[in-house]
C-alpha cells in the first residue's frame, strides 16, 4: 500500500491527518486521529474516492475531494461531513473539490468541473453546495485553494492564456488578479490577504525547471527550486 498525506487538522488537542491509500489499482481515503487510524469515508460500492483537504470546525470534520463511479468512470466533486458524502456536481462531467473553509456556518469549497462543450475545466468555487463560476469559461482554469476573511473571498488557482500557458492567479470576491504573465507556466496553490496586502504561494516554470514561489501581490518575495509550499501563516 502507499499512502499520500495531503491535509491535517487540529480540533480539541486532536490531530487528524488525511491521507489517500493506494492498493490494487484503487484510491481509498483515510483518517487518522493522533496518529490512530479511525473513520473511514462512508464510500458506496462500485465507488472510489480520493481527498484533497481536511479542515475541523466547531465538532465537525469536513473533507473534500472526489468520489467516482466504476460504471461511468465520472468523477463528482464531494464534500464529506463527519465521513458522511454530499455531491457539488451531478457527475455528468468529471469535476474535483480542492479545498474548503467554514465562515458563520457557511461552508465554502473551490474546485473545478470540466465542461464536454469545451473539454477544459472551469474554476469555480461552492457556497453551500451553490456554484460560482470565476470565469467566462474561454480558457482551462481551475481553482486550488479558499479563504474567507471579513466577508471577502479569496481563490488561488490559474488560468491558462490564448497561447496555452498557465497564469497564477487570484480571485477576490470573484474579481481575478494576475499575478504571472503566462510566458511560463504557473499557478496558485493558496492566497491570503494581510494588512491590504496578497499573499500567495505556488509554482513556477522557467528555462531552468521549476520553483516553488511565494508572491506579495504580483512581486515574487521568496523562492526555492526543486520544492514545493503547501501552506502560509501571516502574523
Amino acid at each position: 500500500a502507499i499512502h499520500m498525506i495531503p491535509s491535517i487538522s487540529i480540533m480539541n488537542n486532536d490531530i487528524y491527518v488525511l491521507g489517500n491509500e493506494f492498493i490494487d489499482h484503487r484510491t481509498t481515503p483515510k483518517i487518522w486521529k493522533n496518529g490512530v487510524e479511525t473513520n473511514l469515508l462512508n464510500t458506496p460500492s462500485n465507488t472510489y474516492s480520493r481527498a484533497s483537504k481536511i479542515l475541523t470546525d466547531n465538532n465537525s470534520r469536513y473533507i473534500v475531494g472526489v468520489m467516482g463511479s466504476e460504471n461511468t468512470h465520472r468523477n463528482r466533486a464531494t464534500l464529506w461531513k463527519n465521513e458522511v458524502p454530499f455531491f457539488l456536481t451531478d457527475g455528468t462531467n468529471n469535476a474535483e473539490a480542492t479545498s474548503v473553509t467554514v465562515n458563520d456556518n457557511d461552508v465554502y469549497v473551490s474546485g473545478y468541473e470540466y465542461k464536454t462543450l469545451n473539454g477544459h475545466s472551469d474554476a469555480k468555487y461552492w457556497k453551500n453546495g451553490v456554484p460560482v463560476n470565476l470565469t467566462d469559461g474561454k480558457f482551462e482554469s481551475a481553482a486550488n485553494s479558499i479563504a474567507v476573511i471579513d466577508d471577502k473571498i479569496y481563490v488561488g488557482g490559474f488560468e491558462k492564456n490564448f497561447n496555452g500557458g498557465l497564469v497564477a492567479k487570484y480571485w477576490i470576491n470573484g474579481v481575478s488578479f494576475n499575478i504571472t504573465n503566462g510566458l511560463y507556466s504557473a499557478w496558485v496553490d493558496y492566497t491570503i490577504e494581510s494588512e491590504k496586502h496578497a499573499y500567495s504561494i505556488g509554482y513556477t516554470t522557467n528555462h531552468t525547471g521549476g520553483q516553488a514561489v511565494l508572491w506579495i501581490d504580483k512581486t515574487t518575495k521568496f523562492s526555492i527550486s526543486d520544492g514545493r509550499f503547501y501552506s502560509i501563516i501571516i502574523k
